[in-house]
């Protein structure tokens, strides 16, 4: 999973905000597996408090109040089919994919909105320059965010997301 520093002031948040909006005014509020029938119906608002208020914690801290996701999940591993008990992990995991997706999309906005063409995710030692209009329109198309950003071991780097001409 991507991991970012997040800055969430009035201005990001409003565009995050109006990008959940164009989600699900256009049923596209995809966000794959890992929540249950009940958890799929009530993410679009938990997800919007979370926008407007909150943070991928209180997110996942929402999801995980509402019994969201099932108590189990079936695992393949070697070909082995089994069930593993979900856990406040998988809660936590699946609320930062969404939350950070909502916020890339957000600083995307921005950026257009700024007169901003780029946006640029920075570590320690890399930065890498994505157009914004490209990324956001790819990451509306349902793309994980970890799929998009050009890096190895994704995982394992903090980034921070700024605009660039």
């Amino acid at each position: 999973m991507v991991q970012i520093k997040k800055r969430l002031d009035k201005t990001i948040r409003k565009y995050m905000l109006e990008e959940l909006e164009h989600d699900i005014e256009n049923a596209s509020l995809n966000v794959g597996e890992g929540l249950n029938h009940s958890g799929q119906a009530e993410l679009p608002e938990l997800l919007r408090e979370a926008v407007c208020e909150g943070t991928e914690e209180t997110l996942a801290e929402a999801l995980r109040h509402k019994q969201c996701m099932p108590v189990v999940q079936t695992v393949i591993e070697n070909g082995k089919v089994s069930l593993r008990r979900v856990t406040e992990e998988d809660y936590t995991y699946f609320s930062k994919r969404i939350f950070n997706t909502f916020y890339v999309r957000g600083k995307c906005r921005q950026a257009q909105g700024k007169g901003y063409s780029n946006v640029v995710f920075k570590d320690k030692g890399a930065r890498r320059s994505y157009q914004s209009t490209v990324l956001l329109n790819t990451l509306r198309e349902d793309c994980k965010l970890s799929q998009v950003i050009d890096f190895e071991d994704v995982q394992k780097r903090e980034f921070k997301v700024v605009m660039k001409e």
